[in-house]
């Protein structure tokens, strides 16, 4: 089984943007991804608690997409997370898993 066939959950794709000039920030949106959403497990929020991180989801896409920390992603339903962290767990391109937590 590949991550791309549990891929089912379609997610928004956005990016803060920071005027140089000190101006607000700006939110783009990069794309519409479909990715496999995860809300972590008691164990592992409690694992993460001990490492000073908030983490309370975790996404798995298909492929490698420039995702990176502090990108937003939009779930169905209005649910928000910001990505703390972007993994190529099997080092082969195959999927990435995203670390993320809920804003809403």
């Amino acid at each position: 089984m590949s991550v791309g066939s549990l891929a089912n959950t379609p997610v928004t794709w956005l990016r803060r943007l920071y005027d140089p000039a000190g101006g607000a920030p700006a939110t783009k949106r990069l794309g519409n991804l479909s990715g496999r959403v995860q809300p972590l497990s008691g164990a592992e929020r409690a694992q993460y608690g001990t490492e000073l991180a908030s983490v309370t989801h975790r996404v798995y896409f298909a492929g490698t997409p420039d995702v990176r920390a502090s990108d937003l992603l939009e779930l169905p339903g209005g649910v928000e997370l910001i990505v703390r962290s972007v993994r190529d767990v099997d080092l082969l391109g195959r999927y990435v898993a995203v670390d993320a937590e809920s804003q809403t």
